[in-house]
């Protein structure tokens, strides 16, 4: 079975504005998200998610579809790390990477309708049958508007969704040397999101690779705390049992997180 066509699909049919220095606000997510359809030539066609903007992931597909077209469909790792290792100075870690990722996940989609399994029987079976679901929420400002709004999607999540555990960020234009003014801000509202939510439901940070300072910060709340390390690389899964928010949303080549998953046993 042999790829015949590789195709981009945006998530959201619309644009944000877009301007130099202006950051993308938090409500288009979708947008830098990207689906990608493989197609066969027996029929069989398998998706993957690129976790990039549209325009970039079909980039990517332009500059790659050569090197996966007639491909076995059928041998999803061979086939991605050898584009992996090949495009190792186009940089590791973005637009290419998150390409080559959501192929991966594509072709083991094929290979499970190919074989009448689903895709985790191939990769030797279930480990559980119940996912822990996040949502996205924190509070952005200290000031009397900030919280409010906080507050205010706090309490619609969950009401609506019955989420019994968030992930945040620090929020902002974050380097590798702020301030301690700007640590301590955080640390206080990571204790805000903690107050609010109460002691029965989970709460993680996802913090830059950069911000060192931050991520060694002992004054984070414990599972806070603990869930920076585990996004750096530095800590193990598991302080309070398994982590409710994984890994993170970064896309590597699928044997980087075979291998985390494996280290960590989560």
């Amino acid at each position: 079975m042999k790829i015949s066509a590789i195709t981009v699909f945006p998530l959201s049919s619309e644009r944000p504005e877009l301007k130099v220095g202006k950051p993308i606000h938090p409500s288009w997510w979708g947008y830098d998200q990207a689906l990608v359809k493989v197609d066969t030539d027996e029929g069989i066609s398998g998706w993957g998610t690129a976790g990039t903007r549209w325009e970039l992931a079909d980039a990517a597909r332009k500059v790659l579809t050569p090197h996966f077209i007639g491909d076995d469909a059928l041998q999803p790792d061979a086939v991605t790390e050898r584009v992996h290792q090949w495009t190792f100075w186009y940089g590791r870690g973005g637009t290419i990477t998150n390409f080559v990722g959501a192929m991966n996940q594509a072709l083991w989609d094929i290979s499970g309708k190919h074989y009448g399994v689903p895709t985790h029987a191939l990769l030797g079976g279930a480990v559980r049958d119940r996912i822990r679901v996040y949502a996205h929420w924190g509070i952005g400002s200290l000031t009397d508007e900030g919280k409010a709004a906080a507050r205010e999607r706090l309490d619609m999540l969950l009401k609506k969704g019955g989420y019994t555990a968030f992930k945040s960020g620090p929020g902002g234009k974050w380097r590798g040397h702020e301030p301690p003014s700007m640590i301590d801000d955080f640390v206080e509202r990571a204790y805000l999101m903690r107050e609010w939510v109460g002691p029965d439901v989970g709460t993680r940070v996802r913090l830059p690779w950069q911000n060192d300072p931050l991520a060694r910060h002992r004054n984070l709340p414990r599972d806070q705390r603990h869930a920076a390390n585990v996004r750096r690389g530095t800590g193990t899964a598991g302080e309070r049992g398994r982590p409710e928010a994984g890994l993170g949303p970064c896309s590597f080549s699928y044997c980087y997180w075979r291998q985390k998953l494996y280290r960590s046993r989560c």
